[in-house]
């Protein structure tokens, strides 16, 4: 009966647990239009090509909510939300050292949460040479802001890391016109804190009728 117990005991621990700490995480995910413009003024660093496009996701532990005017995550606040961003010739990720310069993470989501608009800029030092970085920006606003027209612009570009960075870029891949596609993958959490609490009570239950049943066999 010890043996019994033990199996029954050790079968609803592992359920309370897997009830308890399943948390799948929900991955936002950008792939924009291929580069329409190429700037290459040096060919010692790499450079970009029509073929190459931006691409971001991050992931979350929840859906966004409806009706976001404005979410913004600054530098500091976005360690607890993973994320990644490519140009077909580098990624920039935290792992990497990369990060989201100023704050700049902001989205906008219709009543549905879906995204309508955003702002994403990452820089990241880049490999070859550490005088310089990898910046890559993607953005589109609502028409209501009157920034761009409405239309998304996706860039990248290695820059020196010196003032004149924004004037002189090395090599930029860009594109500017009709916006990239979102896409949603995984799902929150399914099963929530009550139905765990419900699940220990029904374990509690269950060994108590294994012990009800040695006893009155070890009394017969």
């Amino acid at each position: 009966m010890k043996i019994k117990k033990i199996i029954v005991l050790t079968v609803c621990i592992v359920a309370i647990f897997n009830a308890t700490v399943a948390n799948a995480s929900v991955v936002y995910s950008y792939t924009g239009p291929n580069f329409t413009t190429i700037s290459n003024p040096n060919s010692n660093t790499d450079t970009y090509a029509t073929s190459q496009l931006i691409t971001f996701s991050f992931t979350t532990d929840s859906y966004l909510p409806g009706n976001l005017s404005v979410l913004s995550y600054g530098d500091k606040n976005f360690t607890s939300i993973s994320w990644t961003m490519s140009d077909g010739n580098h990624i920039n990720s935290p792992a990497a050292g990369g990060n989201l310069t100023g704050g700049q993470f902001t989205i906008f989501t219709n009543a549905a949460g879906e995204i309508t608009g955003w702002d994403i800029f990452s820089i990241q030092t880049y490999a070859a040479d550490s005088l310089y970085t990898v910046n890559m920006r993607t953005f589109q606003y609502p028409s209501s802001f009157n920034i761009n027209n409405g239309t998304v612009t996706d860039v990248s570009g290695i820059f020196p890391i010196d003032s004149s960075y924004s004037i002189h870029p090395i090599n930029v891949g860009q594109y500017t016109g009709t916006a990239g596609q979102w896409s949603v993958t995984g799902t929150p959490s399914a099963v929530p804190i009550p139905a765990t609490i419900w699940l220990f009570s029904s374990v509690l239950t269950g060994l108590s009728l294994v012990g009800r049943r040695s006893k009155k066999r070890l009394s017969a």
